[in-house]
């Protein structure tokens, strides 16, 4: 069963350790202890499967996924390259986008990306960008200064003028009361995106220089403030369309709980106790006791890793007197 924040804080301080600290110290340990537990220990919750659209060759993972596992191309398996695979001896270069080469790979490219698309793939020569927010006038801070960072077409760095000066990118202030804001310059690639904490989604949409119409290029969710995702090279769909969803295999990525009722991406309250057990004894620098209660934190994960998951099977395959018949039994 799913456990909130709020929950986790309500069961803690339940304990008589916990009963005089207060809310926002014990939130701290709680995402601290996930941490810890996501990046050093399997559970039954940190892979997902899920569909990604895929554009132009390119797959952009959402905030919430850290890496691809696996991928799957309309019933089709396909390998997972990492970021190394282009740079081997005996590999196969550069992979450049459109490339015939890349027919059945997906490439890592990295984790620095801001953008589910790229203002280019809705115009070559860059579009401007217009800020969203979906918060009424109500429940949105008075004013949200976003920093937009980027390449124009010709790959020089975009900067604006500030009084006398000059600096690097553009800054536009997204207000409750219009619920959008639109940059002065055009960008073809966002480098970085710097966004404060909001109460709403924040989305950026590319508005073509042509029709005006608008493309959702990113969506910010209300405690990003420096936007990265990861981003692959993908092949083509068979029918050699560019735009398909595959379905991906992928690891989640730590994501800190803010909210009371936000969900915790481990949902074993035991484990979670001893795990925040363990950030308070390698604070205290008592490498023993840390090492104890991480320990236990982690067999706790692995009994439930391994009783939420059926034992596996191998199938068998029975080849009749019939050399061309083959039946399979035993999946």
């Amino acid at each position: 069963m799913p456990i909130t924040l709020g929950n986790a804080i309500a069961r803690l301080q339940r304990k008589s350790a916990w009963q005089s600290v207060d809310a926002v110290t014990l939130t701290d340990y709680v995402n601290e202890a996930i941490e810890l537990m996501i990046t050093t220990a399997p559970h039954k919750d940190s892979l997902q499967r899920l569909f990604v659209e895929t554009t132009n060759e390119i797959m952009t993972l959402p905030r919430r996924c850290a890496s691809v596992y696996g991928f799957v191309r309309q019933e089709c398996p396909l390998p997972i390259r990492n970021g190394w695979f282009e740079f081997v001896a005996n590999g196969p270069g550069q992979l450049l986008v459109d490339d015939e080469d890349l027919i059945s790979e997906v490439v890592d490219m990295g984790d620095n990306f801001v953008c589910i698309r790229e203002p280019s793939d809705v115009d070559a020569a860059g579009c401007r960008l217009k800020f969203y927010t979906d918060a009424s006038s109500t429940q949105e801070v008075e004013s949200v200064i976003i920093e937009v960072y980027g390449l124009n077409a010709t790959g020089d760095e975009i900067r604006t003028s500030v009084g006398t000066t000059r600096r690097s990118g553009e800054q536009v202030t997204l207000t409750a009361a219009s619920g959008n804001v639109t940059t002065a310059q055009s960008f073809a690639t966002l480098t970085q995106v710097v966004k404060p904490n909001t109460n709403g989604v924040v989305t950026v949409y590319a508005i073509d220089p042509d029709d005006s119409s608008e493309t959702l290029i990113a969506r910010y969710e209300p405690s990003e403030y420096l936007p990265q995702y990861r981003r692959y090279k993908v092949p083509k769909a068979p029918d050699n369309s560019d735009t398909y969803s595959p379905l991906v295999l992928a690891k989640r990525r730590f994501v800190a709980a803010v909210q009371m009722n936000d969900p915790l991406d481990i949902d074993n309250f035991n484990a979670l106790s001893n795990a925040i057990d363990a950030v308070v004894y390698r604070d205290r620098s008592d490498t023993a006791r840390y090492m104890f209660s991480l320990g236990e934190a982690r067999r706790l994960l692995t009994l439930q890793n391994t009783s939420a998951r059926p034992a596996a099977q191998m199938p068998q395959m029975i080849i009749t007197s019939d050399i061309q018949h083959k039946t399979y039994h035993g999946y």
